[in-house]
C-alpha cells in the first residue's frame, strides 16, 4: 500500500488468525501444534483430511471492519470472498487444490468513499486462481499463486492479504485422534506486508457428534516492528474469538464466526498513532 492507513487496514481485514506466544516459529518455519488434552477416551476420531481428486467445496468469506485512527472512525464497508477448491492432486501426506477467487466484491454499507476504492481494487482479484498444498493436518505448507503482469503493487500486496486468509480459515487439528473436550494449541510467525506476526491459538472441541465438530478459538497477537510503504509499525496487540463447526476428514469448515480487536501503533511523517480495529468474520462453506 502506498499510504499507512490503507496498509494497516489491510493487515487487520486479512489477519484475524494471527496470534502471539513463548517459542513461536520464525516466519517460513513450520508451524508447531501441541496436544494439552486429547479429550473424552469414547467416540476418539481422526481429523486428517481425507480426499480424493476432484473434491470440491464453495466458501463464501465475509468480513466487516471498524478503523479508528488519528480520531477518526471509519466503517469499512464489508467484503465479501467466494472462493471455489477442487481437489488436483493426493500424493502420500500431500493434497494439492487449485483455489479460484470467483467474487471478490465490497458489499454496501460503511463509509462510500471507502467502499468504492476497495471495489475497484477488489475487482482486478475476480476470477484469480493457484494452487496451495495442504499436508493432512490442514496446514498449508506452499502456494502457488500469480497476478497478471503490469498488476498495480497495492494490488498485489491487498491479494497476498486476501490469499493468507483464505488460507488459514480453518481449524488446525493434530495428527492423534481426538475426543470432546480436547484442548491443543497452534503457534506459528505470518509476514504481512512485510511486518511479523507471532501467533497462537488455542483450540478447544466442545463437541463431537460423530465426525460433526464445534471448536471454539482464542487467538492472541503480537505485531513485531518493521516498516510499511509510508511508514512503519512499531507494535501491537489483538484478540480473537470465535466457533468453527465442520466434518472431519473435509477441507474448510461448514461455518465459523470470529471477532477480533486489534491495536496497532504506526508512525507515519514523524507523528505516531494508535490504529484500532474491531473485525468480525463469517464463514459459510459446502461441499459440491
Amino acid at each position: 500500500m502506498r499510504r499507512l492507513a490503507p496498509a494497516l487496514t489491510a493487515v487487520a481485514l486479512f489477519s484475524l488468525l494471527a496470534a502471539c506466544g513463548d517459542d513461536v516459529p520464525e516466519a517460513g518455519e513450520d508451524p508447531t501444534v501441541e496436544v494439552e488434552e486429547a479429550g473424552a477416551d469414547d467416540g476418539r476420531i481422526s481429523f486428517e483430511l481425507d480426499l480424493e481428486e476432484g473434491y470440491q467445496e464453495r466458501t463464501v468469506i465475509t468480513t466487516q471492519q471498524t478503523l479508528d485512527a488519528a480520531g477518526q472512525t471509519i466503517d469499512v464497508p464489508p467484503i465479501e470472498i467466494t472462493q471455489l477448491s477442487e481437489v488436483t492432486g493426493v500424493d502420500g501426506d500431500e493434497i494439492t487444490v487449485e483455489q479460484t477467487f470467483e467474487e471478490v466484491r465490497a458489499l454496501e454499507g460503511g463509509d462510500e468513499t471507502t467502499r468504492a476504492a476497495l471495489e475497484s481494487t477488489l475487482a482486478q482479484l475476480r476470477g484469480t486462481s493457484g494452487t496451495l498444498t495442504f499436508d493432512r493436518s490442514g496446514q498449508v505448507v506452499d502456494t502457488d499463486f500469480e497476478l497478471p503482469d503490469g498488476v498495480d503493487p497495492a494490488i498485489e500486496q491487498t491479494f497476498d492479504q486476501v490469499l493468507e486468509q483464505a488460507s488459514s480459515i480453518g481449524a488446525v487439528f493434530p495428527d492423534e485422534e481426538l475426543g470432546e473436550g480436547a484442548t491443543w494449541t497452534l503457534r506459528s510467525t505470518l509476514e504481512l506486508n512485510g511486518i511479523e506476526v507471532e501467533q497462537t491459538a488455542t483450540y478447544t472441541l466442545e463437541s463431537l457428534q460423530g465426525e460433526d465438530y464445534e471448536v471454539s478459538v482464542e487467538i492472541e497477537q503480537d505485531y513485531q516492528e518493521g516498516d510499511v510503504a509510508g511508514g512503519s509499525i512499531k507494535g501491537g496487540t489483538g484478540t480473537t474469538t470465535g466457533t468453527i463447526t465442520g466434518t472431519a476428514g473435509t477441507l474448510l469448515p461448514t461455518s465459523a464466526e470470529l471477532d477480533g480487536d486489534t491495536e496497532v501503533q504506526a508512525e507515519q511523517g514523524g507523528s505516531e498513532q494508535t490504529v484500532s480495529t474491531q473485525t468480525s468474520i463469517t464463514i459459510e462453506s459446502e461441499v459440491l
